[in-house]
């Protein structure tokens, strides 16, 4: 199967999948509905994944990606980037957000915290500035915050994104204030 079109049949599967999850639950989305939306046979769909627990971890872990690089070319700490991230999450995948948050198996709020550890620990003087303001081991610090944005993101992707990017990025914001990091 040449690039293009192996390319082309993911993008066919994660489309098909998502559409769905719109529609039912993540219990009632058989391999089935997805190879019939996507227009593929089995064969091809087990050809890029094991199964939909593993479809559904590999679009988290793209989602996770683009998510990283808005913020691997901005300030974690500037709240237009923040905002950026919080349109991208809105415009493109929000219907998969909701459903994946509440997928144990996937472990999103854990995801999401990981990944908001990882931005944190990029920039050092931040790290040193929550420390400091928390007068708490690095650690503990870091995770704190993380955890407080996390949870921040994930109850408004589970609430529908009812709120604008531009209000969740103020709390955001509002957040890094109270840990130290402005």
């Amino acid at each position: 199967m040449s690039q293009a079109r192996q390319t082309q049949s993911e993008a066919k599967i994660k489309a098909a999948f998502i559409t769905l999850l719109d529609k039912k639950s993540f219990s009632e989305v058989s391999i089935s509905d997805i190879t019939r939306l996507a227009g593929i046979n089995r064969g091809t769909f087990y050809l890029h994944y094991l199964d939909k627990n593993d479809l559904a971890d590999s679009i988290a872990q793209e989602v996770t990606q683009r998510f990283a690089a808005i913020f691997t070319n901005n300030s974690f700490a500037n709240q237009d980037s923040i905002t950026k991230a919080l349109y991208h999450i809105k415009q493109e995948y929000v219907s998969f957000f909701k459903i994946v948050s509440q997928l144990s198996f996937i472990d999103f709020p854990k995801k999401v915290r990981h990944f908001l550890e990882e931005v944190i620990h990029s920039n050092p003087s931040s790290v040193k500035k929550i420390k400091d303001s928390m007068q708490l081991p690095e650690i503990y610090a870091v995770s704190s915050l993380a955890a407080a944005i996390e949870s921040i993101v994930v109850l408004w992707i589970k609430n529908g994104v009812r709120e604008s990017p531009e209000e969740i990025a103020s709390m955001i914001t509002k957040i890094d204030h109270a840990f130290g990091i402005y």
